[in-house]
């Protein structure tokens, strides 16, 4: 199992490299909520209230017309997103060995994900193989190298396991 894991570890850095550079190739925007709140973006000009205090009243809007103006912002909120790799012994297949398995490619995708979203501003929590929450959600880079951490550890325990030889169609013929 030591060594399995020091060979995963091995393969971890390619892994977050390559995660990095597919999460680079991809842009996100800021998603608002088309709600007045606290964000940057503006949303639209509402007529002033009794409720809104004399410093939220837009002065060159109000110029313009005969009623009093104030600019709402678009409301920003981050969001929890829940990953999940399927790290199982079905995912260890590979066409090559030259090739990466389908569970590490996997996990590129699952880490490219996180680092997309965490740049994004939302917050991440990773999933177990069995589905179950690891930790509370997290945001920042920290939040990254924590989930990098758990499928690297989830890669080198099911890297052990071993699956049935799959029947090659050339053999289908010979069977019988």
């Amino acid at each position: 199992l030591r060594t399995a894991a020091g060979d995963v570890a091995a393969r971890l850095p390619p892994l977050l490299v390559q995660a990095k550079r597919i999460a680079a190739t991809v842009a996100l925007g800021s998603h608002g909520r088309r709600r007045a709140g606290p964000g940057e973006s503006f949303w639209q000009f509402r007529p002033y209230s009794r409720d809104d205090t004399p410093q939220s009243i837009d002065w060159r809007q109000t110029a313009k017309f005969d009623q009093v103006f104030v600019k709402e912002r678009e409301w920003v909120a981050a969001q929890t997103v829940a990953i999940w790799s399927d790290t199982s012994p079905s995912m260890h297949y590979r066409s090559t060995r030259n090739l990466p398995t389908k569970a590490e490619r996997a996990a590129v995708l699952a880490i490219a994900l996180a680092e997309l979203l965490v740049d994004g501003g939302e917050r991440i929590i990773r999933l177990s193989s069995s589905g179950q929450p690891q930790r509370a959600a997290a945001s920042g880079r920290l939040a990254v190298a924590q989930l990098a951490d758990g499928l690297a550890g989830d890669l080198a325990a099911n890297a052990e396991a071993k699956t049935a030889a799959p029947m090659r169609f050339t053999e289908i013929g010979r069977a019988h």
